[in-house]
């Protein structure tokens, strides 16, 4: 028997999917200023899903510039970041308006762990 209280849709909850690797939303200056080089220390098991290219040695998967791929790819990205044994994982925060909106609330859930 259902349980009346649970979400009719994993949409619904407020986490969603959530990687095991913490994820941080950043804006693109603040992922450019972390990224501009190589990893080093405690950033080695960071991975970086963006728009943005970092320098060489980070763990990238390009973002693409329309909001239906990234939408589409989203999850994957963030499960393969995590089946690699990413530390944490920093996104790009996507454009503000309103075709991104979808995309960037699945990122809310995703970060909201």
């Amino acid at each position: 028997e259902a349980d009346a209280a649970a979400p009719r849709a994993s949409g619904t909850l407020e986490s969603h999917y959530a990687p095991a690797a913490p994820v941080s939303l950043l804006d693109r200056t603040e992922l450019g200023r972390r990224t501009a080089v190589p990893p080093g220390g405690a950033d080695r098991g960071v991975a970086v899903y963006s728009r943005l290219v970092p320098a060489a040695g980070w763990t990238h998967r390009p973002m693409a510039d329309d909001a239906d791929a990234v939408a589409h790819e989203l999850f994957a990205a963030l499960r393969d970041f995590d089946a690699a044994g990413a530390t944490a994982i920093w996104v790009e925060q996507p454009p503000d308006d309103a075709a991104w909106e979808a995309v960037r609330d699945r990122l809310r859930r995703a970060a909201s762990r």
